[in-house]
């Protein structure tokens, strides 16, 4: 596996049931691989089906916003940070996706 001895991150898994409409799952699925290719958006490396849960292994950002609540920000990170997430809700908008929980938790943080 490509993701195989990397820091991973793993979703609490989409449950199966009845009434879990699997065309919603496969375009979900489709639409995380797919995000591999924007930086902004942590992308989809794997999935497994677990009894009766969908498991996604998605990309591990290693930090988030709220890790970094008592930084001095500089007004030059303010707006590179800003610029991101408008671009990934751009590119999610194209695909008339939206996001649902957008808080510090959820926006991934890397200093390079």
């Amino acid at each position: 596996k490509q993701w195989y001895q990397r820091r991973v991150a793993i979703t609490a898994g989409i449950h199966l049931n009845k009434r879990t409409k699997y065309r919603h799952l496969y375009r979900e699925v489709v639409l995380l691989h797919n995000f591999e290719s924007l930086n902004q958006l942590a992308s989809l490396l794997d999935a497994y089906v677990l009894n009766t849960h969908v498991l996604l292994v998605m990309q591990d950002c290693g930090s988030n916003l709220m890790g970094y609540s008592m930084h001095r920000w500089t007004l030059r990170e303010i707006g590179l940070i800003l610029y991101d997430m408008v671009l990934a809700l751009n590119y999610l908008e194209v695909f008339d996706v939206f996001h649902r929980d957008l808080k510090p938790d959820n926006v991934c943080v890397k200093f390079v």
